[in-house]
């Protein structure tokens, strides 16, 4: 299998599958994570910089990224006019807690639950983290996903419970 950096932007519609991952340690950890997602979005750590981790994962298969990442406490923030990604983001919750929130929607996942967000609207994620995974990722080109919602301008902050059977099902 080769390896490859993957696209944030998740351009390459044929694309064979590749793995690529990261650890990241410390303030340069923080550092070199905050110069990555420069465009994208504000990274703010909710510890001690030298306490940052983040360890991830990412599998990439056609047109869907799925990551699986650890990270020590984070915030951040995207607004509308920072960078130019066109997708929806499925997170389903392995440890910890994660918070969204995008205009008047506002959700914390917990364990097993599954919440999906578009990435094209402004938004504000909040992680605490426990060591080992904490969640998993699924990320889709709009045209994938959007056709199939009812309204796909407004499908962000979307949550379902780790005790309904969708949920369940994402999470086997």
């Amino acid at each position: 299998m080769q390896s490859r950096p993957v696209d944030p932007n998740l351009g390459g519609t044929s694309a064979p599958l590749s793995k690529f991952g990261h650890e990241r340690h410390g303030a340069a950890g923080l550092q070199q994570l905050r110069e990555a997602t420069t465009g994208i979005c504000n990274v703010i750590p909710l510890t001690a910089e030298d306490d940052f981790y983040l360890s991830s994962t990412m599998l990439m298969s056609g047109d869907a990224l799925l990551v699986d990442s650890s990270t020590s406490a984070l915030e951040y923030h995207r607004t509308p006019a920072r960078g130019n990604l066109d997708h929806y983001h499925i997170a389903l919750c392995l440890a910890g807690e994660m918070g969204f929130s995008s205009g008047r929607r506002d959700v914390t996942l917990r364990p097993g639950d599954v919440c999906l967000l578009d990435m094209a609207q402004p938004n504000r994620t909040v992680l605490t983290a426990e060591r080992g995974r904490s969640r998993t990722m699924v990320l889709l080109q709009r045209g994938l996903l959007a056709p199939k919602l009812a309204h796909p301008d407004s499908a962000t902050a979307v949550f379902l419970p780790a005790s309904h059977h969708h949920a369940r099902l994402l999470a086997s």
